[in-house]
Protein backbone atom coordinates (compact mmCIF):
# COMPACT_ATOMS: atom_id res chain seq x y z
CA UNK A 1 0.00 0.00 0.00
CA UNK A 2 1.27 3.28 -1.12
CA UNK A 3 0.41 7.01 -1.09
CA UNK A 4 1.26 9.14 -3.86
CA UNK A 5 2.01 13.05 -2.90
CA UNK A 6 -1.50 14.02 -4.59
CA UNK A 7 -2.68 12.13 -1.62
CA UNK A 8 -3.98 8.80 -3.82
CA UNK A 9 -4.10 5.65 -2.29
CA UNK A 10 -2.56 2.65 -4.36
CA UNK A 11 -2.24 -0.81 -3.73
CA UNK A 12 0.52 -2.91 -5.59
CA UNK A 13 0.63 -6.49 -6.41
CA UNK A 14 3.00 -8.61 -7.98
CA UNK A 15 1.46 -9.31 -11.11
CA UNK A 16 1.15 -12.90 -11.32
CA UNK A 17 -0.07 -13.24 -7.26
CA UNK A 18 -3.29 -10.68 -8.96
CA UNK A 19 -4.39 -12.45 -11.59
CA UNK A 20 -3.92 -15.90 -9.49
CA UNK A 21 -6.23 -14.30 -6.42
CA UNK A 22 -8.96 -12.68 -9.18
CA UNK A 23 -8.66 -15.50 -11.75
CA UNK A 24 -10.60 -18.23 -10.41
CA UNK A 25 -13.72 -15.82 -9.62
CA UNK A 26 -14.01 -14.27 -12.76
CA UNK A 27 -13.44 -17.96 -14.68
CA UNK A 28 -16.81 -18.69 -12.60
CA UNK A 29 -18.61 -15.89 -13.67
CA UNK A 30 -17.58 -15.34 -17.74
CA UNK A 31 -17.88 -16.28 -20.94
CA UNK A 32 -14.95 -14.50 -21.71
CA UNK A 33 -11.78 -13.24 -18.95
CA UNK A 34 -10.44 -10.04 -20.61
CA UNK A 35 -6.87 -8.59 -18.82
CA UNK A 36 -6.17 -5.40 -18.93
CA UNK A 37 -2.04 -4.71 -18.13
CA UNK A 38 0.59 -2.37 -18.30
CA UNK A 39 3.42 -4.97 -18.60
CA UNK A 40 6.49 -5.01 -20.59
CA UNK A 41 6.05 -8.39 -22.93
CA UNK A 42 8.61 -9.96 -20.66
CA UNK A 43 6.51 -9.66 -17.85
CA UNK A 44 3.51 -10.61 -19.34
CA UNK A 45 4.49 -13.50 -20.94
CA UNK A 46 5.62 -14.99 -16.75
CA UNK A 47 1.91 -13.68 -16.15
CA UNK A 48 0.33 -15.81 -18.73
CA UNK A 49 2.84 -18.65 -18.29
CA UNK A 50 2.25 -18.79 -14.70
CA UNK A 51 -1.62 -18.70 -14.53
CA UNK A 52 -3.36 -20.26 -17.26
CA UNK A 53 -6.49 -18.91 -18.20
CA UNK A 54 -6.94 -15.46 -19.67
CA UNK A 55 -8.67 -15.17 -22.88
CA UNK A 56 -7.56 -12.11 -24.04
CA UNK A 57 -4.95 -9.43 -22.96
CA UNK A 58 -5.41 -5.82 -24.04
CA UNK A 59 -2.03 -4.13 -23.08
CA UNK A 60 0.13 -0.84 -23.53
CA UNK A 61 3.76 -0.62 -22.05
CA UNK A 62 5.98 2.12 -23.65
CA UNK A 63 5.82 2.66 -27.27
CA UNK A 64 4.58 -1.18 -27.91
CA UNK A 65 2.28 -1.61 -30.60
CA UNK A 66 1.53 -5.46 -31.67
CA UNK A 67 2.80 -5.57 -34.72
CA UNK A 68 -0.61 -5.93 -37.63
CA UNK A 69 -3.02 -7.27 -35.67
CA UNK A 70 -3.52 -9.79 -32.54
CA UNK A 71 -0.18 -11.59 -31.58
CA UNK A 72 -0.05 -14.33 -29.43
CA UNK A 73 1.23 -15.44 -26.19
CA UNK A 74 1.67 -18.01 -24.59
CA UNK A 75 -1.42 -18.80 -26.51
CA UNK A 76 -3.59 -15.90 -25.38
CA UNK A 77 -4.32 -13.50 -28.34
CA UNK A 78 -2.48 -9.82 -27.17
CA UNK A 79 -2.93 -6.24 -28.57
CA UNK A 80 -0.45 -3.94 -27.17
CA UNK A 81 -1.42 -0.25 -28.05
CA UNK A 82 1.35 1.84 -27.05
CA UNK A 83 1.23 4.65 -23.93
CA UNK A 84 -0.66 7.49 -23.18
CA UNK A 85 -3.40 7.58 -25.18
CA UNK A 86 -1.57 7.83 -28.39
CA UNK A 87 -3.47 5.12 -29.70
CA UNK A 88 -6.87 3.08 -29.35
CA UNK A 89 -6.65 -0.64 -29.42
CA UNK A 90 -9.73 -2.09 -30.83
CA UNK A 91 -10.62 -5.88 -30.23
CA UNK A 92 -13.85 -7.39 -32.37
CA UNK A 93 -15.08 -10.27 -30.82
CA UNK A 94 -17.59 -12.76 -32.28
CA UNK A 95 -18.73 -15.46 -30.31
CA UNK A 96 -19.15 -18.95 -31.94
CA UNK A 97 -21.29 -20.54 -29.40
CA UNK A 98 -20.85 -22.74 -25.97
CA UNK A 99 -17.70 -23.85 -25.18
CA UNK A 100 -16.04 -23.19 -28.51
CA UNK A 101 -13.33 -20.55 -28.84
CA UNK A 102 -14.54 -16.72 -30.09
CA UNK A 103 -13.19 -15.12 -33.50
CA UNK A 104 -11.40 -11.67 -32.58
CA UNK A 105 -9.91 -9.15 -35.19
CA UNK A 106 -8.24 -6.39 -33.87
CA UNK A 107 -7.14 -3.13 -35.11
CA UNK A 108 -5.14 0.19 -33.81
CA UNK A 109 -6.66 3.59 -34.16
CA UNK A 110 -4.44 6.72 -33.84
CA UNK A 111 -5.93 9.60 -31.94
CA UNK A 112 -5.47 13.07 -33.57
CA UNK A 113 -7.23 16.35 -33.04
CA UNK A 114 -10.02 15.23 -35.23
CA UNK A 115 -11.24 12.93 -32.24
CA UNK A 116 -12.65 15.75 -29.89
CA UNK A 117 -12.59 15.70 -26.47
CA UNK A 118 -15.98 14.66 -24.74
CA UNK A 119 -16.89 16.31 -21.54
CA UNK A 120 -19.59 14.01 -20.48
CA UNK A 121 -16.81 11.19 -20.60
CA UNK A 122 -14.42 13.37 -19.24
CA UNK A 123 -16.49 13.61 -16.44
CA UNK A 124 -17.50 10.51 -15.90
CA UNK A 125 -13.81 9.42 -15.75
CA UNK A 126 -12.99 12.09 -13.25
CA UNK A 127 -15.99 10.44 -11.02
CA UNK A 128 -14.50 7.23 -10.92
CA UNK A 129 -11.45 7.83 -10.48
CA UNK A 130 -12.02 10.03 -7.37
CA UNK A 131 -14.54 6.95 -6.26
CA UNK A 132 -11.76 4.44 -6.53
CA UNK A 133 -9.25 6.36 -4.99
CA UNK A 134 -11.78 6.89 -2.29
CA UNK A 135 -12.33 2.95 -1.92
CA UNK A 136 -8.29 2.86 -1.78
CA UNK A 137 -8.14 5.20 1.04
CA UNK A 138 -10.80 3.40 2.83
CA UNK A 139 -8.97 -0.45 2.28
CA UNK A 140 -5.39 1.26 3.21
CA UNK A 141 -7.08 2.85 6.45
CA UNK A 142 -8.39 -0.57 7.45
CA UNK A 143 -5.18 -2.43 7.08
CA UNK A 144 -3.42 0.39 8.99
CA UNK A 145 -5.88 -0.12 11.78
CA UNK A 146 -4.34 -1.29 15.79
CA UNK A 147 -5.59 -4.11 16.75
CA UNK A 148 -3.90 -4.46 20.08
CA UNK A 149 -0.39 -5.02 21.35
CA UNK A 150 1.86 -8.07 20.15
CA UNK A 151 2.92 -10.57 22.97
CA UNK A 152 6.66 -10.45 22.45
CA UNK A 153 8.79 -7.31 21.52
CA UNK A 154 8.60 -6.90 17.57
CA UNK A 155 12.32 -5.55 17.26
Amino acid sequence: VRETPEKRILIIRDPIDAVKLHLPALRRGADLVVLLANLSLRDLTSVLTAVPGVDLVLASYGARLSPGALETIAEVPVLYSGDQGKNVGEVRIKFAGKGARPAMTANHVLLTRRYPVNPQLEDLVQKTVARVNEINRQKAAAAATVVGPAPVPLH
